[in-house]
């Protein structure tokens, strides 16, 4: 027999559920509705103990223990204030110092929805603007208890609130200025280049940054050559260029693959090739890679290696007794090859 037949007379199926839900809050629910609206009592966050004639209304008898979160968990269960004060309850999570839990992320209030309730926080645009301008940037992160306990991290890991964070797809965009200034300052190392934080994505921050053109300027401004790469260097230039710390060879192997510093400086390299100078960078082939016969073409071939080379070894014999230019001409020292290459190429007769 369908409903309608029923002894319900012919009543439809939407009157029928107001005519219960009345039944249910013991026809109350229109004075309480009127109540909520005469008061501005538009989400749970506005109800308090004080407000007797609700209590009353919410089956509550007199004298019995009126606590606030009893009549919120009332409302709630009743179908009442249930749409999310989105911005109020954002406010509330993101304001450090503020005491209690949102009665909207309160299991005892809520029930099963609390983590229904979290993810819509989660998923908001207002959280997302609201952490936006709290921090700024994944740097801008510190010690938070407020916020690491509603994304449910460890609150005394400040690193844990920045990788959930970024997963959470907020505080993504790097500040490439920041980058700069951060490799000249002390501190920790920037956020968007540490491992932990940002997972496999610290090799694209890294890319972003070195292909910049402020990166390049920086560069620039700093180092004439790989010759001025030296033993002072902030620790922070190493990790972005993705080399172990102090390991100045693969901080120049990188810095040279990846285009910088590649002009040769061909009088520094001649230099370098005096009697108490060293293998120039741009000789070395776990540097350079496959251009080091180009440099050492353009060396050997210039007039100041010319000039430099009669001063300092008069004689071909002299010359031939020097294993730096033995390293540079890439022959055996004191070997007939190096005679005849130092020969062929006009030095001597």
């Amino acid at each position: 027999m369908k409903l309608e037949q029923s002894w319900l007379g012919g009543v439809s199926m939407s009157d029928l559920k107001k005519l219960l839900s009345g039944y249910v809050d013991d026809g109350k629910r229109k004075e309480i509705e009127e109540y909520l609206e005469e008061w501005s009592v538009t989400s749970l966050m506005d109800v308090k103990a004080s407000m007797l004639r609700l209590c009353s209304l919410l089956g509550f008898e007199k004298g019995t223990n009126r606590r606030a979160t009893r009549m919120k968990t009332r409302l709630y269960k009743r179908g009442f204030l249930r749409e999310l004060p989105m911005e109020r309850i954002v406010g509330q999570v993101t304001t450090k110092g503020m005491k209690g839990t949102n009665p909207y992320i309160d299991p005892k209030i809520v029930g099963e929805d609390v983590e229904v309730n979290r993810q819509k926080v989660i998923d908001s645009d207002e959280f997302g603007g609201a952490i936006c301008k709290k921090y700024g940037s994944l740097n801008g992160v510190g010690v938070d208890a407020r916020i690491s306990n509603f994304l449910g991290v460890d609150w005394n890991r400040y690193v844990d609130l920045k990788r959930a964070l970024f997963e959470l797809n907020l505080l993504t965009e790097i500040d490439i200025n920041e980058v700069l200034d951060n490799i000249s300052n002390q501190g920790l190392d920037n956020s968007y280049l540490r491992e932990e934080v940002v997972g496999d994505m610290v090799e694209v921050y890294r890319e972003v940054v070195i292909r910049s053109d402020e990166f390049r300027e920086w560069v620039g401004e700093r180092f004439d050559s790989l010759y001025d790469i030296s033993g002072n260097l902030n620790p922070r230039f190493y990790v972005l260029m993705g080399v172990d710390k102090g390991h100045r060879q693969d901080l120049k192997r990188e810095l040279f693959r990846s285009g910088f510093l590649t002009e040769l400086p061909v009088e520094r390299v001649v230099d370098s090739f005096g009697p108490r100078g060293h293998t120039s960078p741009y000789l070395d082939s776990k540097i350079v890679g496959d251009k080091v016969e180009e440099h050492r073409e353009l060396v050997l071939g210039s007039d100041y290696f010319r000039e430099l080379l009669l001063r300092n070894f008069p004689t071909i014999n002299d010359a031939m007794r020097s294993g730096k230019l033995a390293t540079l001409f890439d022959k055996p020292l004191n070997t007939t090859d190096f005679r005849t290459e130092l020969v062929r190429r006009g030095f001597y007769e």
